[in-house]
């Protein structure tokens, strides 16, 4: 477990115990075999969960001023529409560095539009560079 990892810095160990992240999480209710409509539900629920767990994390962070915040719809190769959410310096008079951001969600949880990832683009922003998200 995370509690008993000696390469864990308690200080993590201790900001995620009252989240019960420092211990062995019980198995899943779900398996590869189950049915695709409990496997959903599972997911679905996980996902709200973990909502509540990044906005204890991050509603109380203050607001980064000076960022220049759009979403531009772009066509995949199957003509569904990619929202890609693009954060860079409000200052910025020309080009800055850049970094395309995946969340790694598999397109089955969260969004770039949840709170982490919304902060990131926004810390990348405030440091001078710009951070494009896709969904």
């Amino acid at each position: 477990t995370l509690q008993t990892d000696p390469r864990a810095d308690p200080r993590l160990v201790a900001a995620l115990a009252p989240y019960g992240f420092d211990r062995e999480a019980p198995a899943p209710p779900v398996t590869h075999n189950s049915p695709l409509e409990d496997i959903h539900a599972f997911v679905a629920e996980a996902e709200k969960n973990f909502n509540g767990f990044f906005s204890a994390l991050y509603d109380g962070l203050p607001v980064i001023d000076g960022i220049k915040r759009r979403t531009q719809i772009i066509q995949g190769p199957d003509c569904q529409d990619i929202p890609l959410h693009i954060h860079g310096p409000a200052s910025s008079k020309g080009p800055v560095p850049c970094i395309l951001y995946i969340h790694g969600g598999g397109m089955a949880m969260w969004s770039c539009s949840s709170a982490p990832f919304t902060r990131f683009r926004d810390e990348l922003a405030a440091a001078g560079g710009g951070c494009i998200g896709g969904d």
